[in-house]
């Protein structure tokens, strides 16, 4: 699962069911530090560039379910040994991994670049994950 913060400054969690991965997501430059600590105020500490602190009672508001949270409590069950979990903050030890923002839009126009090239016509569209799909009229 991940954390992301996207560009416009919304935060989610993504892939919530995958509980054998965590990490931060951000879309933007790592020397916007300062702006990033800002947009995660509640979410996560985040004291460098590299690792984020994310708040327990973050992930357990954003996902209410009951099946949900054992997994989730297992997991930081599974995480303390490595040294993962901050039991003064309640927080989890994530990653940060550092996306350009315009990724979205690199990957529309190389869709319809492609499009062109093979003689049919193309719109390309960024969807919610920030991906490009392409459709065909």
């Amino acid at each position: 699962m991940f954390v992301k913060l996207a560009a416009n400054g919304q935060v989610s969690l993504e892939e919530r069911d995958n509980f054998r991965a965590f990490k931060l997501v951000v879309e933007g430059d790592a020397a916007r530090l300062a702006g990033t600590r800002a947009k995660l105020q509640g979410v996560a500490d985040v004291p460098d560039a590299g690792t984020a602190w994310i708040f327990e009672s973050w992930l357990r508001e954003t996902v209410p379910d009951a099946a949900w949270q054992q997994s989730l409590g297992a997991m930081i069950e599974k995480a303390k040994p490595h040294g993962w979990i901050d039991e003064q903050r309640k927080a989890i030890k994530a990653h940060i991994e550092w996306r350009a923002a315009c990724a979205g839009a690199q990957e529309m126009v190389h869709a319809a670049q492609t499009a062109r090239v093979c003689g049919t016509s193309a719109q390309a569209e960024a969807t919610a994950v920030g991906r490009a799909r392409v459709t065909y009229p």
